[in-house]
């Protein structure tokens, strides 16, 4: 066997075919770099195509790895699978441990693929054998067999391959050229090779013969005749195919002897001859002989009184049990028949049965001394055959020997025992640290006890109860020992000292480097040890004297490469530094991990000002040796990250509006995540990212400081409100949006063709005609009653029994999608128009006191009962009006369902709904147009202006003057002014004016200009497409009309600095152009009326003119006094994919343009051309709204972004309209907050789904919470109290969350008026019975259940507790809800609803009330809309 100090560790592997020679080499070298490998052919004759290998590696791991990765696996096209063997030589016990460390790896690695056979023939005769052989009937004593006619030239290796097919091999020994001596594990394998090796023909014509070592020790097991009886047995079974699979002989059955074993049974006697004589004595054995076991004490003065003990033969053999017939001999003694063909020596027998089995209790040292000494090896060297069992070594303190041998041996086993009974067992005498070293490295321990045996030296090194112990027969021995120990193994140590000392994680790395770089690592023992106070670590170093002399000068040596340093990348883009932060830390942490190092990203400090200018650094900890390798990482992943800039664009473009006004961070927060793409943007030189941009979901319009008052808050009050002017007003305003929807004040009415039962699944409440007691009768009950089934009408029979004629019955509408169905019994009533208009407006009333929000009327009464369609159409309306004017705060919405063929009553409703409009106003209702008046001096208009910017040009006997003002294009004197909202009639068409800028046709403007002469001044009439690509030829047509100044107003809305720039050129080109003209245009007056738009063009021009080299001489006279260059936006993210994507999704989300028409004729009858212009030019200058006059169609139409359409409509409403103007405000302002409704409530970001589109009206969808961060927020509420929650369920219910979110803002709107530091919102229980859990997922919470569970204590609606445990009272299922509990009070009332107000308003309600004003448990809130499901939570 190899030495531990100087041999490398040698494996072989067998089976490789010669194609894949090649490849089986690269494995080897892909899993072991450092290995030597030889290649050695295979002698037998039918594998002149195999190799055999002999690996040579560098350390035990490295021999492991390829054991366990490599043993069983097929490389490339060969069949064969590999087999490994460690060298021959190796002792049994130490290929055994070894071979269980690789069958744990190989369990661990799930891999349980085996290497080839030698020869599948072999193979099938050794299965045919033990089919026919038990092992359980053998001693396990080690068996020899002499294997003879071996090729002289056969390795080893294939010699071992070969014969570990037979049978398991404990040791090969080749004792002469040709012969070898083979020691199995016990007499089984050895029968098992016997039979199937015997005549095996490795080469051609040479067949190898295979017989015990001593015939006379194994006769009882085998004799020469057997052996040939078997031999003729297997020739006789017809094994013609040795591929093909031996199958048991017809004449035998497998049945089971007396000990559950399975035995052969002869059919007849005459097929006795063909039955192998072996089968029968194995499977027999143990019928013969009765085995006693006695236990023996350990105790040295008893063992010569237990020698006696034996196994005595029973004289009564079971003869029936056995399939044999039986004899009587000379002695009396029943025997087998032909077993007495086959013994004829009694003397043999008496000595078989004289075997005596012993079982000793003796410590565990001993044990390990009989296996060390080789005990049962010299007492077989001194003609004394004794059997051991032993155990294995244990932490165990003692363990059972059996001993079987005869009576005589036993004696001499007890006195050789008696030598190894007092040993010296201890290790005291060595160090801590070598016995450490020998405790960690059972390969040295194996090795110096092997070199212990050979020197037979009677003790050894054993690791038994957790410690190192020195075993010897005497206390010389164990001295001598010692010191063996003491010279063969040193300790060494050394000590560093200094500043960033190693990490834990370093330390393990230094520490695996040493062991790397020195020869035989794993024969030496590494300990480290630091003191972080004393700024040093000690390193100390156990083995033998020249592993630990490398050892430390490694340590010296590569020290310093180990110390943790700091280091860091400086001058890093603040925003390449914000995208690793927020979407490559987990590529930092994978570094981490990868160089046990330490990396942070700096952040940017709330001190310091956000540019694109910042820059900041990465700094990390780690070794010295590493520090290139990470920073070359890093700056891997710096390199790879994108910045594009879209520079110096507007606020109120297109992009610059969705960044700052019309987007919530939500809609920015997934865009970012989606595509990894981060955006930001700079504004004012401060740059903002969306995260911090948006504080909250609500939409943030920005209002130009020209329109005092108009803004959202104030279209919403003139909206909701009666407006001061208009309080003499008898009716709401009204205004028609189609011919079957109208808008009476708040409420909005809608004629909707279909089923009662069907659309009001769209609304609240449903109202229901129907007869007292009789559910049925009637055609809308009998239509309620098919689609509710006998649960609608059991519930109607229960709720309706105490109805009277005069009242209104109320039931749940689950059965049909809504809140309520309203009953009125009209069937059971005189009939007449008068009841029904009382018990409708009856139903309006109730509806608004209980919060709800939309009703469902069918047309009662034009069917059967004969009413005419008019008369109920008209009654109708009215009642609708009149309910209008009482402003309902919260039913806003009432639908007349017409059946679908009652076309008479659809027309009649359609008729009333079109006579309510034309008499609600009056001719004196209608507006009066008021201008500016023509008078007004030039004085009052300059002052009116802000000049912001001015430049000169100096190339002319006039100079050139470029200037920007703040304020309208009719307040700055000049002689030419362009018009540029005369959209021509093929634009007018277009509802979406977006590509503008886009739009190049140079020759569009001339060939739409329209020249208009006014008193002081010409106006230039042309179509706003075009107009920065044909500015040259309108300066052009201006000059050639002797012009001299021009006011220019905004000439797009997506104007940037890059058309600034280009506009300054084309002044240069046209004053270059016509210079030396006598006359020429040299005032070029820009005039915008945002104020801050009007900087950013300031801004612009000025740094173009003083930053650039141009070709005329141009002098800054006045410069900006504040800075706006605008809004940059930077996109960064890897890969310009993600920008692309980014950038889609922002335009396609982003606002475009559209239309508005004022329909009224009246509007502007009386408007003049130039007030026409005048009017148009400054709604363009202030709102960026083009407005056109239609005057055959008698209409006025509005292009524009919807918010600057809106703040135009609310300013003409103020300068121009009196009463009309509100039903066109109204009318636009209530589609416009539709549409912020529909469109700007966010998604929540923890819903599932697999499109955005999913999510509309009627989404719904239960999601089981796998979330692990989202279910600890929940688990962390401190209302469960402790509740073990087992599953979360989410509730995503669009409908639910947005009338949640629109109750959720008026809630808030209220708490800021009336006390703003209440708290809108909390998280709240809700305890349910589970079979209403599907209902109030997918419709919501139904106050009308109130007290269903326990009673109305604090008033009817839904209640909520603030701990889970007292929900738990009211069902056994749990919800987690939103609740708006805003402004509440202490409930007042017991039964019915608590109609109490916030206190300092006059008539709006508080959102909840409590049982405890101070400290509340209970929440009621009588709004279904003021609470939100969010979460089942499964307790």
């Amino acid at each position: 066997m190899p030495s531990y100090s100087s041999d490398p560790y040698i494996l072989f592997a067998c089976g490789i075919e010669k194609l894949i020679a090649e490849d089986f080499k690269k494995k080897v070298k892909q899993l072991v770099s450092n290995v030597d490998i030889d290649l050695i052919s295979y002698i037998c004759s039918r594998k002149q195509d195999w190799y055999l290998a002999q690996l040579k590696v560098q350390s035990n791991e490295d021999a492991i790895k390829l054991m366990v990765n490599m043993r069983g696996l097929k490389i490339g096209n060969s069949n064969l699978g590999l087999t490994f063997y460690w060298p021959v030589e190796m002792q049994h016990c130490g290929r055994l441990r070894l071979n269980n460390l690789v069958e744990k790896q190989r369990r661990q690695l799930h891999i349980d693929s085996e290497g080839c056979f030698y020869d599948i023939a072999i193979e099938n005769k050794k299965k045919f054998a033990q089919q026919k052989i038990a092992r359980k009937n053998f001693r396990p004593i080690l068996t020899n067999v002499i294997i003879s006619n071996i090729p002289a030239d056969m390795h080893q290796i294939e010699l071992f391959h070969l014969v570990n097919q037979g049978g398991t091999v404990s040791s090969l020994k080749i004792i002469e050229n040709n012969k070898a001596c083979v020691t199995y594990i016990g007499p089984y394998d050895a029968i098992i090779a016997m039979l199937c090796l015997h005549k095996f023909e490795i080469l051609n014509n040479q067949p190898i013969s295979i017989k015990f070592e001593d015939f006379k020790q194994t006769s009882h097991l085998m004799d020469e005749e057997l052996r040939v009886r078997v031999q003729n047995l297997l020739e006789s079974m017809q094994y013609e195919d040795a591929s093909r699979p031996i199958k048991p002989e017809s004449g035998v059955n497998n049945l089971t002897n007396g000990y559950g074993q399975p035995q052969a049974r002869i059919k007849n006697k005459n097929s006795l001859p063909n039955c192998p004589k072996l089968a029968w004595q194995i499977q027999n054995s143990r019928s013969d002989y009765q085995i006693q076991k006695e236990n023996i004490d350990m105790d040295v003065d008893r063992l010569d009184e237990d020698q006696d003990l034996r196994i005595k033969r029973d004289q009564n053999v079971d003869k029936e049990s056995s399939p044999f017939s039986y004899d009587e001999d000379q002695s009396g003694r029943s025997t087998p028949q032909f077993m007495n063909k086959d013994i004829d020596n009694n003397r043999e027998m008496h000595r078989f049965q004289s075997i005596v089995r012993k079982e000793y209790n003796l410590p565990m040292k001993t044990i390990f001394l009989i296996l060390q000494t080789k005990l049962q090896q010299r007492l077989s060297d001194d003609g004394i055959e004794v059997s051991l069992t032993l155990p294995t070594i244990s932490d165990s303190s003692s363990g059972k020997v059996i001993v079987e041998t005869t009576a005589e041996n036993q004696k001499y086993f007890s006195n050789a025992l008696q030598d190894l009974i007092n040993v010296i067992d201890h290790g005291d005498h060595l160090s801590n640290r070598i016995r450490r070293y020998l405790a960690v490295n059972d390969q040295v321990r194996d090795v110096i006890n092997l070199k212990l045996q050979d020197g037979n030296v009677n003790a050894g090194i054993a690791y038994i109860d957790q410690s190192i112990s020195v075993i010897a027969i005497d206390s010389d021995i164990h001295n001598k020992v010692i010191a063996i120990l003491h010279q063969a193994f040193v300790t060494d140590s050394i000590k560093i000292t200094g500043n960033n000392l190693y990490r834990k994680e370093n330390m393990e790395m230094f520490l695996f480097v040493i062991k790397d770089s020195i020869p035989k690592s794993s024969s030496v023992l590494l300990e480290a040890k630091l003191d972080s106070k004393s700024s040093s670590f000690i390193m100390t170093v156990t083995g033998p004297q020249e592993l630990v002399s490398k050892a430390i000068q490694v340590i010296k040596d590569k020290h310093q490469d180990y110390k943790v340093i700091t280091a860091s990348l400086k001058n890093i883009p603040v925003l390449k530094t914000e995208y690793i932060r927020m979407y490559r830390l987990n590529d930092i942490v994978l570094l981490e991990k990868k160089y046990n190092c330490c990396i942070e990203v700096e952040a940017v400090k709330e001190s310091e000002t956000f540019t694109p200018q910042l820059s900041k650094q990465i700094t990390f900890k780690c070794c010295q040796f590493i520090k290139n390798e990470i920073n070359r990482q890093l700056q891997k992943i710096i390199d790879g990250i994108i910045i594009e800039k879209e520079g110096s664009i507007s606020i109120h473009s297109r992009i610059g509006r969705l960044c700052h006004y019309n987007k919530s961070k939500s809609k920015f927060d997934r865009w970012q995540k989606d595509y990894k793409c981060l955006v930001a943007t700079i504004n004012h030189q401060d740059l903002r990212r969306p995260t911090d941009k948006f504080d909250s979901a609500a939409i943030n319009f920005n209002i130009p400081s020209t329109t005092k008052g108009s803004n959202l808050t104030r279209l919403k009050r003139m909206v909701g409100e009666t407006v001061s002017s208009a309080k003499t007003a008898a009716k709401p305003f009204i205004s028609r949006r189609s011919q079957d929807e109208m808008v009476f004040g708040k409420v909005v009415v809608k004629l909707i063709k279909g089923t009662i039962e069907k659309e009001g699944a769209k609304c609240d409440v449903i109202v229901n005609s129907m007869k007292l007691l009789l559910y049925r009768e009637g055609n809308i009950a009998a239509a309620l009653y098919k689609a509710g089934g006998t649960a609608y009408e059991s519930e109607c029979t229960s709720k309706l029994c105490r109805l009277s004629v005069n009242g209104i019955g109320c039931t749940s509408g689950r059965y049909f999608g809504c809140k309520s169905v309203y009953h009125l019994p009209f069937l059971s009533s005189d009939q007449t128009l008068g009841w029904l208009s009382h018990r409708v407006k009856d139903c309006l009333t109730q509806a608004e006191q209980q919060g709800m929000h939309s009703i469902a009327i069918p047309a009662i009464g034009t069917g059967g009962i004969g009413f005419k369609a008019n008369d109920v159409a008209k009654e109708m309306i009215q009642i609708v009006m009149n309910f209008a004017q009482q402003n309902p705060n919260n039913l806003r919405n009432i639908h007349f369902i017409i059946f679908p063929s009652s076309t008479k009553s659809y027309y009649a409703f359609q008729q009333q709904l079109a006579d309510s409009c034309l008499d609600s106003h009056t001719h004196q209702d209608m507006v009066e147009i008021f201008t500016k008046s023509a008078n007004n001096t030039e004085s009052s208009h300059q002052s009116d202006c802000q000049l912001l910017f001015k430049a000169q040009c100096d190339i002319t006997d006039i100079p050139v003057d470029i200037q920007v003002y703040h304020g309208t294009t009719c307040d700055i004197r000049a002689d030419a002014i362009i018009d540029m909202t005369a959209l021509c009639s093929k634009h007018t068409c277009v509802d979406n004016h977006v590509d503008i800028a886009e739009f190049t046709d140079v020759n569009h403007t001339l060939q739409t200009l329209k020249r208009q002469r006014y008193s002081s001044h010409r106006v230039y009439h042309v179509c706003p497409y075009g107009c920065l690509a044909g500015f040259i030829s309108l300066l052009d047509d201006i000059n050639a009309h002797d012009e001299k100044s021009v006011t220019i107003p905004l000439l797009d809305i997506e104007i940037n600095a890059e058309n600034i720039d280009c506009l300054i050129e084309l002044i240069q080109n046209f004053i270059t152009t016509h210079h030396k003209e006598v006359h020429v245009l040299h005032c070029f007056n820009f005039v915008i009326g945002y104020q801050n738009r009007s900087t950013e063009i300031a801004t612009w021009m000025q740094h173009k003119i003083t930053s650039q080299v141009l070709q005329l001489p141009w002098i800054v006279v006045q410069p900006v006094p504040v800075e706006n260059f605008g809004m940059d936006v930077y996109y960064i993210a890897s890969d310009k994919t993600a920008i692309a994507n980014m950038k889609s999704s922002m335009m396609n989300d982003s606002n475009t343009w559209t239309r508005y028409d004022i329909t009224e004729q009246d509007y502007f009858n009386t408007i003049s051309p130039m007030q026409w212009y005048q009017l148009a030019l400054k709604i363009w200058s202030e709102y960026n709204t083009i407005i056109i006059q239609h005057k055959k169609q008698k209409k006025v139409s509005l292009f524009g972004y919807e918010i600057d359409i809106m703040n135009t409509v609310l300013q003409l409403s103020k300068t121009y309209i009196e009463k009309k103007a509100y039903q066109e405000v109204q009318q636009f302002a209530a589609a416009a907050q539709r549409n912020l409704d529909n469109r700007d409530i966010a998604i929540p970001n923890n819903w599932e789904f697999k499109r955005k589109e999913d999510i509309k009206a009627g989404y719904y969808g239960l999601i089981d919470v796998k979330n692990r961060q989202e279910i600890e927020q929940i688990k962390k509420l401190p209302g469960l109290g402790g509740l073990k929650i087992k599953k979360v369920q989410r509730i995503q219910n669009w409908n639910l969350y947005r009338r949640y979110q629109i109750m959720k803002a008026e809630v808030s709107h209220a708490v800021g008026k009336y006390k703003p530091q209440a708290q809108v919102e909390r998280k709240l229980f809700h305890g349910t019975d589970s079979s209403k859990l599907d209902a109030i997922c997918k419709q919501g919470f139904d106050r009308d259940y109130s007290g269903t569970a326990a009673g109305s204590a604090l008033g009817t609606g839904t209640y909520f507790a603030v701990n889970a445990k007292l929900s738990q009272n009211y069902g056994n299922a749990l919800l987690l809800a939103r609740v708006l509990t805003g402004i509440f009070t202490h409930s007042s009332v017991s039964g019915r609803p608590n109609l109490s107000t916030i206190r300092g308003s006059r008539s709006e309600r508080v959102h909840s009330v409590v049982d405890n004003a101070s400290n509340p448990s209970i929440f009621v809130v009588s709004n279904d809309n003021s609470a939100y499901p969010e979460y089942i939570l499964h307790i």
